[in-house]
């Protein structure tokens, strides 16, 4: 979750800024990027939640009770919104870029993840957890990432093929764990 977090989500929306500017200057570009990353709500929670864990802040129950309120509501809030676009997209859409993504997350995560324990061993859960997540489906904010770039459609039916397709991912891997 931490490398998904600190390292693919910032890298990949800063991928999506890049591909999604117009045609100005290198500079002008990277200062677009580095602007609406740092208004990016997705970022700066992310940086609040790694300042308040790195410093060990004690965070009033009364805020911790009102966050795993939230997280609770926006599982199902996300499912609400992921239904909603499914009922938009009754079509596959942008085949071939979809099998890319596709094969990215369900194969080649799984074999970066078996590279990376092969070169630096992890015993026990820990492994077994990045193994299962990499070979798992993207998060469910794939979507709602996608439509911040008016790509709604097309991640929602990668989602929903990816989420399809992880039952042999998923299958592979833990005949491969056990």
């Amino acid at each position: 979750m931490l490398v998904e977090n600190l390292l693919f989500i910032p890298l990949s929306l800063i991928l999506l800024e890049t591909a999604s500017g117009q045609n100005t200057s290198l500079s002008q570009r990277l200062m677009t990027i580095f602007d609406r990353l740092r208004r990016n709500p997705i970022i700066i929670a992310i940086l609040v939640a790694i300042t308040v864990n790195v410093m060990a802040i004690q965070v009033p129950l009364a805020i911790q009770s009102s966050v795993t309120m939230f997280a609770q509501t926006s599982i199902a809030l996300a499912l609400f919104a992921i239904g909603g676009l499914l009922a938009q997209s009754t079509k596959l859409v942008q085949i071939p870029r979809l099998s890319v993504v596709a094969i990215i997350k369900l194969v080649m995560f799984p074999l970066f993840a078996f590279g990376l324990l092969y070169l630096f061993p992890v015993e026990g859960d820990l492994a077994v957890a990045l193994l299962i997540f990499s070979a798992s489906p993207m998060l469910s904010i794939y979507p709602i990432l996608g439509g911040l770039y008016q790509q709604h459609t097309f991640c929602t039916n990668t989602l929903v093929t990816t989420t399809v397709a992880s039952g042999v991912s998923l299958s592979v891997v833990v005949a491969l764990i056990s």
